[in-house]
């Protein structure tokens, strides 16, 4: 990462005459920001989910060009001239002397910044994707269009199907998972049917930057051509999947975490690393279950993100009983000697 940032700089002294600084980020979400002051941030997800170098250095460009363009700063300075204006104070002193829907009028207020400070960071980024293109030009690195293209994707990954039933996984682990529990009921995660089949791409209001393949179309002229293909290590990509899901782990974020596993054993992975995860997880959720906040460990997803499967995993997860876990707890033994997670600490307290 800090060598695709020094090309970057190498070629470019006059727009980025010092080193930036890079942060790691580990967010599952596939994406990179600005901060502003020399400053970007670099999640886990997008390192996981980029096949080649010139995909990442292009992410890399796009936000140090926030930061050239002052983005950010100019953000933050209209959000604060607004805190201090007198038409946010007239607001303000509206919502304090109505006797009625206060909260409303105050949602309101708020509402009308963020729209218009979201439609403006929108008009930004094609101005970040220009100066983009021109960072990788100076600096003799290959600009790929299609790399917007496969970003559109980016948000799909929970649609993803599994090669297996979801209650085949189980099985393994000593869990029965009965047929009942993988499908919608009068009360819990839904009451409506719901065709998986018929979402197939993110709708734009979802996203937060503009429409990837209008991105894709005026960019395209600037391609390289041939464009070189420089393959991420595999071994990278692994280990960055490998701390995503041990920090979704620690947030509680237990059905997308585990889903991620799954996926993970779709490719072949005989890592016993993976069946540590499984162990962890389902100890965590017997411990969430017998704390009260059940659903809340599951990590419920929205069903414009997941696909069938995912929906079948949570949807068992709400009506599975808690002793299906200890089986799972008592068969799957963790492999790693010394390991210290907090499910293993839970588990000595009790």
């Amino acid at each position: 990462m800090y060598s695709i940032v020094a090309d970057l700089c190498k070629g470019n002294k006059g727009y980025l005459p010092a080193q930036p600084f890079l942060v790691l980020d580990r967010s599952p979400s596939i994406n990179a920001y600005a901060v502003g002051s020399n400053v970007i941030a670099v999640n886990l997800g997008l390192i996981q989910f980029a096949q080649t170098k010139e995909e990442l250095v292009l992410t890399l460009a796009h936000e140090l060009s926030h930061n050239i363009l002052l983005h950010a700063e100019n953000s933050m300075k209209k959000r604060a001239e607004w805190l201090t204006s007198n038409e946010y104070k007239q607001s303000m002193d509206e919502v304090l002397d109505s006797k009625y829907e206060r909260l409303t009028r105050l949602k309101k207020v708020f509402e009308n910044f963020s729209f218009d400070r979201s439609r403006h960071q929108r008009y930004h980024e094609g101005d970040a994707d220009s100066l983009a293109i021109v960072l990788l030009k100076n600096a003799n690195i290959a600009f790929d269009p299609n790399v917007f293209l496969r970003l559109d994707t980016a948000d799909m990954l929970y649609h993803q199907p599994l090669k297996q039933p979801v209650k085949n996984y189980f099985t393994a682990y000593g869990i029965t998972i009965e047929d009942a529990w993988l499908k919608k009921r009068s009360k819990g995660l839904s009451t409506r049917n719901y065709n998986f089949q018929e979402n197939v791409t993110m709708q734009d209001s979802l996203k937060t930057h503009p429409d990837c393949v209008d991105r894709y179309n005026k960019t395209k002229v600037a391609a390289t051509t041939p464009v070189p293909q420089t393959p991420i290590p595999a071994a990278i990509r692994e280990k960055a999947n490998k701390m995503l899901i041990w920090n979704m782990y620690c947030n509680m974020n237990l059905a997308p975490c585990l889903y991620r596993v799954l996926l993970a054993k779709d490719k072949g992975t005989n890592d016993p690393w993976y069946d540590f995860m499984i162990h962890n997880i389902m100890l965590e959720l017997f411990h969430a279950d017998n704390e009260l906040h059940r659903f809340a460990a599951i990590g419920v997803t929205q069903k414009e993100y997941i696909s069938k499967d995912f929906y079948e995993l949570q949807t068992s997860w709400s009506r599975c009983p808690a002793k299906n876990w200890v089986k799972a707890v008592s068969k799957c033994r963790a492999p790693v000697s010394g390991a210290k997670c907090r499910s293993r600490n839970r588990a000595s307290e009790r």
